[in-house]
């Protein structure tokens, strides 16, 4: 939040992979979910293929009652992008750690 923050980033982020070439993987937390028109609109201008697509990986505890208590991810925190002959083979959540995320663990290959 604010939405206007957001978009500042993925257009700074946008300046950045633009100027490499080559295969790139991009990975991590995005703070949006996959149906973010920001991040679907960030990947299609920068030609990125979307992999982990709905995959639930946060949260891993929720505050309430007074306390953290463990629970089942239910948002698609974390993202997995590919474009220039990365081909992802298998993707996948990992175990639990102690971060508030689950991990993404993914196996490619480079054309």
């Amino acid at each position: 939040m604010p939405v206007s923050r957001q978009q500042e980033q993925l257009n700074a982020l946008s300046e950045v992979v633009d100027k490499i070439d080559g295969p790139m993987i991009l990975a991590g937390d995005f703070n949006t979910t996959t149906w973010s028109y920001s991040l679907r609109n960030f990947a299609a201008r920068n030609g990125f293929v979307r992999e982990a697509l709905n995959m639930l990986t946060f949260p891993m505890s929720w505050y309430y009652f007074d306390a953290s208590r463990d629970t089942l991810p239910f948002l698609p925190m974390d993202h997995v992008m590919t474009r220039g002959g990365v081909v992802v083979h298998d993707i996948h959540t990992g175990r639990p750690t102690a971060s508030d995320h689950l991990p993404v663990v993914f196996k490619f290959s480079v054309n």
